[in-house]
């Protein structure tokens, strides 16, 4: 299963890298370089803004000391996340510790989210191909699903067909997300 996941990752980002190529007129190219580094920018800011609030109302409006306040804005995946982002504008990437630990927490959610949106019992295989399917597509997708509702209605037989939907991004059939859904169609069958 991880062999599949992986080689669905790789062709996903080969597909999302293959649009990202440079088109040849100069100020087009420029255009699209300084995107994203722009809206890291104003994301950073946001962010910087939002969690200076928070500590400016823990300590100025609830009375804490910056010692109480600033463990409740500043927790160990808020402190990854910013590790991330500096890691990857100023420095040669995230490192594997960081890589694996920002890992282990995504995983965390997504197993959270499928154990409290999934109602009925899941053999293994079942629960892993959710948790997969939620770590690729965030918590919304499984939330608002047709294959969410199926599972809580047993039609286990009707899941697979309902993985394999979800295979669309940017308008455009992706091969990497043909192969992971797939690959989760074949976990959760495989598990009954």
């Amino acid at each position: 299963m991880e062999e599949i996941e992986v080689q669905a990752d790789i062709a996903e980002s080969k597909a999302l890298y293959r649009h990202d190529k440079a088109v040849g007129v100069a100020w087009v190219d420029s255009l699209r370089a300084s995107v994203r580094p722009v809206i890291t920018y104003a994301f950073f800011l946001l962010f910087a803004s939002v969690k200076g609030s928070a500590l400016y109302v823990l300590i100025a409006v609830e009375g804490l000391l910056l010692a109480e306040a600033l463990p409740r804005i500043w927790d160990p995946e808020i402190q990854a996340l910013f590790a991330v982002v500096m890691s990857f504008w100023f420095g040669h990437g995230i490192g594997e510790g960081i890589g694996e630990e920002l890992l282990r927490l995504d995983v965390e959610v997504a197993e959270r989210v499928v154990l409290r949106l999934i109602r009925v019992p899941l053999a293994d295989g079942q629960f892993d191909a959710l948790v997969s399917f939620t770590f690729n597509l965030g918590p919304g997708a499984l939330q608002r699903s047709t294959l969410r509702r199926k599972v809580n209605r047993e039609e286990h037989e009707a899941v697979p067909a309902e993985f394999r939907r979800w295979v669309w991004a940017g308008g455009r059939k992706l091969k990497g997300l043909m192969c992971r859904r797939h690959a989760e169609a074949i976990c959760y069958s495989k598990a009954r």
